[in-house]
């Protein structure tokens, strides 16, 4: 069905289809709020259990923000954004006194892997939303007191990717656990500083020496590569089409190819 501005809705990680938050058997779904990026969703059609799998992910301070002011734009009904006051052309929001204690009241949820204490002190929103990178997206008061969006409706609505070496949404809490067993299965490799000497010195030695053998290539005639004669010696001298020429600055002079007078399929070589 249609989803409206403020309704929570899912997208799942592998088909790309999007649920509404009450269609979907996860609890967190209920304390969700609309433009909630940092989760991963995998549906049951998706899953190799059947089941519905949804974790928290590593949140952005910029997907923090733009989720933030979104709501705040929201109409009481949720259903369209509210217009700018007399005399304003965009939306803004106090940092101060409304986005942080906004973020502050829901943080548990959208400040996932992040320090509530760096939001508080106004730092990390402040870098945020001020960073020329982001221009196109906030739009701040000249006092750098407010902040608000652009375009609400070109915001990425699709879930943060997950960092580096986590788990994937299909493996969820069990493939993460999966890998740290294996990690702590794996043998510990020992230190040592006896003969730690010779043993860069042979690492250097190895990184001196080509790790690859190279092979000569043989092109076939027609690709073979000639040398460009001088500047005096090829004055309508007609070039065969079928090899090719190189010129270096540093050996002969730059070439340009016309076509002759009166047509042909030969080009004339001219400086």
């Amino acid at each position: 069905g249609d989803r409206k501005l403020g309704e929570v809705a899912l997208r799942c990680s592998f088909c790309s289809q999007w649920f509404h938050g009450r269609c979907v058997s996860v609890p967190e779904a209920a304390a969700m709020c609309p433009m909630k990026r940092n989760y991963a969703f995998v549906c049951a059609k998706c899953n190799d259990s059947g089941e519905e799998h949804f974790e928290l992910r590593e949140n952005s301070w910029r997907s923090m923000t733009e989720t933030c002011i979104f709501n705040l734009m929201l109409d009481e009904r949720g259903e369209a954004f509210r217009a700018p006051g007399e005399g304003e052309d965009i939306l803004r929001f106090s940092i101060k006194d409304e986005i942080i204690p906004w973020l502050e009241a829901r943080f548990d949820s959208l400040g996932h892997g992040r320090e509530v204490a760096k939001m508080k002190e106004g730092l990390a929103i402040d870098k945020c939303v001020f960073n020329t990178n982001v221009s196109d997206t906030f739009s701040t008061s000249p006092e750098r007191t407010h902040v608000g969006l652009h375009d609400p409706m070109a915001l990425d609505v699709r879930p943060l990717q997950p960092a580096a070496g986590g788990p994937t949404p299909s493996e969820g809490a069990e493939g993460a656990k999966r890998k740290s067993n294996a990690a702590d299965r794996a043998p510990k490799r020992k230190r040592t500083t006896v003969g730690a000497a010779p043993r860069r010195q042979d690492r250097a030695r190895d990184r001196s020496q080509p790790t690859v053998q190279l092979q000569v290539q043989n092109l076939p005639e027609r690709h073979r590569m000639l040398p460009v004669v001088r500047c005096t010696d090829m004055s309508n001298v007609a070039q065969d089409p079928a090899v090719v020429q190189l010129s270096c600055t540093h050996k002969a002079s730059q070439l340009k190819l016309s076509r002759p007078v009166g047509g042909g399929d030969s080009y004339l070589r001219a400086t």
